[in-house]
């Protein structure tokens, strides 16, 4: 059983009395009576650091970028962080493409093609490039070669003079020459600043990505009763039926029971203009980072660190660095337009009027 919102992530409960006088009335705005719709959101980390330090930015794009030549070419703007799973080593991958993070994590997909490069060493004489690249559906390969290439970590940038990866044939082991990309450029990462503070706050697009993948309203009437309906990508819905009310602070508190006793209390800052509702949620993102939880799944990673060692992996932070990580999602609704029945006034017609229609007809 999950509230509405836990369809995503973990939220971190908050518990409020419903009334501190039992006496009292409820606080239920007007203004927050009707149905509202999801219309956008923005998620974010907020992430704790011991220490001031740069980490890269895995969202945005790069400042500078590497060029792809061949039949298409491509230009490698952008770079993400796979964390090694465990036991499959001690570093996270780095890899450069030319879609983005949020492309790659939308509802449809990236567009096509996709490039996709890492490079590795065995020791400072016998590095490689990889490099994936679908270009259709059905079309795609693999290329590689022996690689000079230069990473400087602590800048997060990576430098490729020309090299020729050529398409390698994963059963027989055989490379051919005919078909090869040639490689070329420097990618530096666009990097963020963190401060040695509990509050760095850091876009991370892919927590309300799934609340827009799929269609959720909430319903809250004037009685107290709220519903919180939510239905997937793949059509499934999700209805949850609870209790609602506003403090005088502006904060919107909703209290579902479940069949099994569970209650679950969810206090969300809100904020009205006109007929739009913005509520904010604040989570435990590492609650996300049991094995079966949704955004584990999505990495499809058995995780060889805990939470926080994954933060530091894919901003590439210093080791145990971080002291804490809370989702933080902006949800937009839109008050929906009730479909409302417009009664016709009807009345048989007089029978003076009846006659005149007659006496008309029979005199043509």
């Amino acid at each position: 059983m999950k509230p509405f919102i836990k369809v995503i992530i973990g939220i971190l409960i908050v518990f409020i009395p419903g009334c501190e006088d039992k006496n009292d009335e409820p606080n239920r705005p007007d203004e927050l009576v009707g149905i509202w719709d999801l219309s956008e959101t923005d998620a974010s980390l907020l992430i704790g650091s011991k220490i001031a330090q740069t980490g890269a930015d895995i969202f945005s794009k790069g400042e500078s970028s590497i060029q792809v030549t061949g039949t298409p070419n491509a230009e490698l703007a952008y770079m993400f962080v796979i964390p090694p799973e465990e036991g499959e080593g001690d570093g996270p991958e780095i890899i450069l493409t030319n879609r983005s993070l949020i492309e790659m994590d939308s509802e449809t997909g990236p567009e096509l093609p996709i490039f996709s490069l890492m490079v590795g060493e065995e020791s400072p004489q016998e590095k490689f490039a990889f490099l994936s690249v679908q270009i259709s559906e059905t079309d795609g390969g693999f290329y590689a070669n022996m690689s000079d290439f230069v990473l400087d970590e602590s800048n997060f940038s990576l430098t490729m003079t020309k090299d020729t990866l050529f398409s390698i044939d994963f059963n027989t082991g055989e490379m051919d020459p005919t078909k090869y990309f040639v490689v070329d450029g420097t990618f530096k990462a666009s990097t963020i600043p963190f401060a040695a503070s509990d509050s760095n706050e850091v876009a991370f697009p892919m927590l309300g990505a799934d609340l827009m993948n799929g269609n959720m309203s909430i319903t809250m009437e004037k009685d107290g009763v709220v519903t919180t309906v939510f239905t997937d990508e793949e059509g499934l819905t999700e209805t949850d039926i609870g209790e609602w009310y506003a403090t005088d602070n502006n904060v919107l508190v909703a209290i579902f029971e479940f069949e099994d006793g569970e209650i679950d209390t969810m206090a969300m800052p809100y904020s009205f203009s006109g007929s739009q509702l913005q509520l904010t949620v604040y989570g435990d993102f590492c609650e996300e980072f049991e094995e079966d939880a949704p955004l584990s799944k999505r990495f499809r990673l058995k995780l060889s660190e805990p939470c926080y060692g994954f933060i530091e992996q894919m901003y590439l932070l210093e080791p145990n660095s971080v002291t804490s990580a809370i989702s933080k999602i902006k949800m937009s609704f839109i008050q929906a337009i009730a479909k409302q029945r417009t009664r016709v006034e009807w009345e048989p017609p007089s029978n003076a009027n009846w006659v005149k229609a007659k006496r008309i007809l029979l005199n043509k």
